[in-house]
């Protein structure tokens, strides 16, 4: 079985076809890295320009890998959409990613933190549409081990972070639009939140079933 779509492969190619192009174009020293204000506070050789494209092409074969590999392959038959998705956004991310260094490279005003923040937050509303579609599997999805355990455990942490992380995707959204000192407190809050709330609830569910 095929999990994912050769064409899905455009969009690392892509990257690299752009990438190829500006490279000519760009400064000897390229932004990699910037602060919660947009400022860029770390550099590296043009060269760099490439590592987001190959990192693309990377996880996209591993896209097709992985379930093979997979103890639960058998899952990913029963959501090919959603899974293909996921792969697409992130391929989408790390395009918009790039373009955003060479535009910054070759001297475009563009703020960085409200660009990316914009990015993640959009990426995580369009992602909770699939969650509850995720069918038991080690490569996608909220892993807990009681999760992967039972099927309703599975199901019913996915429903919930799915409702959460819609809510923390528009904290990223918001985040921009706060002061710098309280920017990397909401947004680290936010991060720890859509992380381990999902595992507490999961194990709750656990307990609750087990008790």
């Amino acid at each position: 079985m095929k999990y994912i779509s050769k064409k899905l492969f455009l969009i690392p190619l892509l990257s690299l076809l752009i990438a190829a192009m500006a490279y000519p174009q760009l400064p000897e020293q390229i932004p990699i890295h910037f602060d919660f204000s947009g400022t860029p506070d770390n550099y590296s050789g043009k060269l760099f320009i490439f590592v987001t494209p190959a990192l693309s092409l990377l996880l996209t074969a591993m896209a097709e890998l992985m379930p093979k590999a997979d103890p639960k392959k058998e899952s990913y038959e029963k959501f090919p959409k959603a899974y293909q998705m996921i792969h697409v956004l992130t391929n989408l991310l790390l395009l918009g990613t790039n373009m955003l260094i060479i535009a910054i490279s070759l001297g475009y005003d563009i703020d960085a933190g409200t660009f990316v923040m914009m990015a993640v937050g959009i990426l995580f509303i369009i992602i909770v549409n699939y969650m509850p579609k995720f069918k038991q599997s080690f490569f996608c999805g909220i892993k807990t081990p009681w999760a992967l355990a039972d099927e309703e455990n599975w199901y019913k942490t996915h429903r919930m972070s799915g409702r959460l992380w819609m809510i923390g995707g528009f904290v990223f959204l918001i985040v921009p639009f706060l002061n710098d000192a309280l920017m990397p407190i909401v947004l680290g809050l936010n991060f720890i939140v859509l992380i381990l709330l999902p595992y507490l609830y999961s194990y709750w569910i656990f307990r609750k079933k087990f008790k």
